[in-house]
């Protein structure tokens, strides 16, 4: 007996034929990985040696030309945030150009071959040889560079330093002469190639120090911790000077206690000495803080121009010089209160 295939299965057949094929294929949308290349460090280019506090040691090494010979130096520094590359050239060698490369040693550019390929390298400065220039420093981000892990090191870096060089023997002759190629030693790049000279060296990066902590808060004692009892410690010789004006602890105590309405200059002066013994004895020989020297300077001025302490009682040139330094005794008393040292032992400079 012979068996037909009707039209509806043999479509059937077909469909799934067709699914079981596309569920093979993959997405046109699926992103094949790729690596992320490091990022490109930026070279700056330092015309005059950076008067900077390096941390650890300075790394130092020769730069030669190809017949081996000596014609300066390198040296290698880092602080917290920079690499500093500088060239130190002598002997009327003088540089035309400099090429450097600073980071793991796979990643220096190369040609073809193997060799390094300067013309790649991440800082590169044309110079003239008539500027008869010896020095010369790239300056690198560290947070840009790839270090490489190496023990007893924070990270170490791959570092290969070049300069076109020429010999001159007087500025007038700067135009003329070759130019050599130099390279601060002492590992070959290429060591396969017998030709290649070019060398590198490797930099451990330097630890450096905390930073110091901050400077303690500027604090105050009022002037009732100063003068009130006449018992709390003036430091030094016990005794505030403005210039010529010469005040004693006794002499402030007594003062202080005198009976009568005080005046607006012994008003100042309380308020003033305050900030001068607590920036002396208290918060050492620090300047007086930003907010309040101004007022504070309004009364100095005034203060200095007297002689005795009973100049104190005079009255003041103009109503309006009175007023200034009413305000300027006032703003020092308010930033007192919010400054007090802790604990204040000073009920008297404040009123809550």
């Amino acid at each position: 007996m012979s068996h037909r295939t009707l039209p509806g299965k043999r479509l059937l057949v077909m469909l799934c034929i067709m699914v079981a094929a596309l569920s093979c294929q993959k997405p046109d949308t699926e992103e094949t990985p790729t690596e992320v290349p490091p990022p490109i460090a930026t070279f700056e280019s330092l015309f005059t040696f950076p008067t900077k506090a390096f941390c650890g040691s300075t790394f130092t090494s020769n730069l030669k030309i190809k017949d081996g010979k000596d014609i300066g130096s390198v040296s290698v520094s880092n602080d917290d945030l920079y690499l500093y590359l500088t060239y130190n050239l002598e002997q009327n060698w003088y540089l035309v150009d400099v090429q450097s490369y600073a980071g793991t040693g796979g990643l220096i550019p190369r040609t073809s071959n193997g060799n390094p390929n300067h013309g790649r390298f991440p800082g590169k400065q044309g110079l003239s040889p008539c500027d008869m220039r010896q020095t010369f420093t790239f300056r690198v981000a560290l947070s840009a560079l790839t270090p490489e892990e190496a023990n007893g090191c924070a990270g170490r870096l791959f570092v290969a330093m070049r300069a076109s060089v020429r010999h001159i023997a007087n500025v007038g002759a700067c135009t003329s002469g070759l130019d050599e190629e130099a390279w601060a030693a002492p590992i070959l790049i290429n060591p396969h190639r017998k030709s290649e000279w070019a060398t590198a060296f490797y930099y451990c990066l330097q630890d450096c120090p905390p930073p110091p902590p901050p400077a303690p808060a500027w604090c105050v004692y009022g002037q009732g911790y100063w003068f009130a009892s006449g018992k709390k410690a003036w430091c030094g010789e016990a005794k505030v000077t403005f210039g010529t004006l010469i005040v004693t602890q006794q002499e402030g105590h007594e003062l202080w206690s005198r009976p009568g309405k005080r005046s607006t200059m012994e008003k100042a002066f309380f308020q003033a000495a305050a900030l001068k013994l607590s920036q002396e004895c208290f918060s050492e020989g620090k300047p007086i803080p930003e907010a309040i020297r101004d007022a504070y300077q309004i009364i100095e001025k005034e203060l200095v121009g007297l002689d005795k302490l009973q100049d104190l009682n005079n009255p003041l040139a103009t109503e309006e010089l009175d007023n200034q330094i009413q305000n300027a005794a006032g703003a020092i008393g308010k930033w007192i209160c919010a400054n007090k040292c802790n604990p204040p032992e000073d009920p008297t400079s404040c009123t809550n």
